[in-house]
């Protein structure tokens, strides 16, 4: 394996795990939004906003903050 390819691993490996992290978060925020609890709703928001942010996401974080501030009451 060369070095590309092992920048590729790396690369695939986190993007891969943020696609199984936000699939648990979107559940929990699912369950969040049934329960009418705003505030983990709004965590959840936070966290994923982050993560997302981090790999170049714009248009999932963007949704991600405006959950987040759903949960907080500032939308």
């Amino acid at each position: 394996m060369d070095d590309d390819e092992d920048e590729r691993e790396f690369s695939r490996g986190i993007v891969y795990d943020f696609f199984t992290q936000a699939d648990s978060t979107f559940k929990q925020m699912d369950e969040n939004l049934e329960s009418k609890d705003l505030n983990a709703l709004s965590q959840l928001g936070h966290f994923l906003k982050g993560s997302s942010a981090t790999l170049g996401m714009t248009k999932v974080k963007d949704s991600c903050e405006k959950i987040q501030h759903y949960g907080a009451h500032k939308d």
